[in-house]
């Protein structure tokens, strides 16, 4: 099992890390990454906001029949089950490896 990580840099030399990757035997990445990510990617396909409980967002996809609980927590990142669970409610709209 193999770990990346990938840095960017901004405009004062600083680093932030975008993503992490992690690799299982079959040859899966699963990624963590923060909720704002997950959340530019669903809203770029079309999916709508349901509502919002606190930190907890429902989000719909574009034909309405499936959808998922999004946390968003600052600061913390969604790890890879999260993400794959959340990747899998929204597969039968969206298509396999849509977050990827």
């Amino acid at each position: 099992m193999g770990a990346e990580t990938r840095e960017l840099m901004d405009n004062k030399g600083m680093s932030a890390i975008v993503y992490q990757a992690s690799h299982n035997l079959s040859g899966t990445v699963h990624y963590a990454m923060r909720a704002s990510e997950v959340l530019r990617r669903m809203f770029k396909l079309q999916c709508t906001k349901v509502r919002q409980k606190g930190s907890h967002l429902r989000i719909a996809c574009p034909c309405g029949r499936h959808s998922t609980t999004v946390p968003v927590h600052k600061g913390e990142d969604l790890g890879p089950g999260l993400l794959r669970a959340i990747e899998r409610d929204l597969e039968p709209c969206l298509g396999k490896g849509w977050l990827r």
